[in-house]
């Protein structure tokens, strides 16, 4: 079991392909963390405690349970239900600017230039996403392919046309909510200062 402070992490996102040589290199698409961070929740303490409890105490643990973590939320975020429908509100419009992104013809352009220097390594694929699902599953190695994917990537300028295109079409979708935007940046400002402080007391 991972020491506290080393808990496995899944992969960052990469929405418009790995453009970092370096982490493509040492990590290919990111199935060795997937899968340590799968691991690492299985491994949760609360559930091997849970699974050997009788039924009649496991439905009492549960309930103290969701308690404690319910008060800790609040004692992090404040209002629950007002935190929850900004969290929805802002993945709503974040899966509505990404499709825009994905739609847009700058993008299109690049993709099809990713493509193009994909096939003359011998992929024949048409989007990173794929691509690195597939990966995942093939007997070849995933490093090297995550590496030739990221040069191209990198070649064709498909990340840095995503994430400029993103950037424009999140703040046009954030400028139709400000106040729930407002209100779940400060928020969760708050409750990651919160954290950090309560972990630094416990050393």
């Amino acid at each position: 079991m991972s020491a506290p402070g080393d808990t496995p992490v899944p992969p960052p996102e990469f929405p418009y392909g790995i453009a970092d040589l370096a982490w493509a290199r040492a990590h290919g698409f990111g199935s060795a963390q997937r899968r340590l961070a799968d691991a690492a929740a299985r491994e949760d303490p609360n559930r091997h405690y849970r699974h050997w409890l009788p039924e009649s105490t496991r439905r009492a643990y549960d309930t103290a349970l969701t308690g404690c973590v319910t008060d800790a939320r609040r004692a992090l975020y404040g209002d629950l239900e007002r935190r929850r429908r900004t969290t929805a509100t802002l993945a709503t419009l974040k899966k509505a600017y990404r499709a825009k992104v994905y739609a847009h013809r700058d993008y299109r352009a690049a993709l099809d230039a990713w493509s193009a220097c994909m096939r003359e390594r011998g992929h024949q694929v048409t989007d990173p996403a794929v691509l690195a699902a597939y990966a995942r599953r093939s007997p070849a190695p995933e490093r090297r392919t995550a590496v030739a994917s990221a040069e191209c990537v990198r070649g064709t300028g498909l990340a840095r046309t995503g994430h400029r295109l993103e950037a424009t079409l999140r703040a046009q979708a954030y400028a139709t909510h400000p106040a729930d935007v407002t209100d779940h940046a400060a928020r969760t400002e708050y409750a990651l200062s919160r954290a950090r402080r309560t972990i630094a007391r416990l050393g």
